[in-house]
């Protein structure tokens, strides 16, 4: 999908709610109907876009090995062309700050977040 197309097309971007998660999961890991547990590498994810009310992206932060706050997406190919990508990763930015606040001194509240929510959605699938 290209620029022209990206505005052609009934984009949404909005940060993540619960009843996202599903598709969320089966895009970060399309396993047919597998059961795989998930890992911090799932991070929390804070955006998403959708296309006619589908989910075909999202962006997520992860705390990487340096202990910094790096912010990703996925699409349901894998890549999410750039200008999408892009405004993911901004609207995630959005709901990053507005949740935990300026995150360069300390990122603890976003590790436990993480983890808090990665247990969970492996105890509920």
């Amino acid at each position: 999908m290209n620029k022209q197309n990206h505005r052609s097309t009934n984009l949404e971007f909005r940060k993540v709610y619960l009843s996202d998660m599903r598709s969320v999961i089966n895009i970060y890991q399309p396993t047919q109907g597998k059961t795989i547990k998930l890992t911090a590498d799932f991070g929390l994810p804070l955006s998403i876009v959708s296309e006619d009310k589908e989910v075909i992206g999202f962006a997520f932060a992860t705390i990487n090995e340096q202990d910094e706050v790096v912010l990703n997406s996925r699409g349901l190919q894998q890549e999410v062309p750039s200008d999408i990508g892009d405004e993911l990763i901004e609207e995630a930015k959005r709901t990053l700050y507005a949740t935990f606040g300026d995150l360069q001194d300390d990122n603890t509240k976003l590790k436990k977040s993480i983890h808090k929510l990665v247990d969970w959605l492996n105890t509920c699938q």
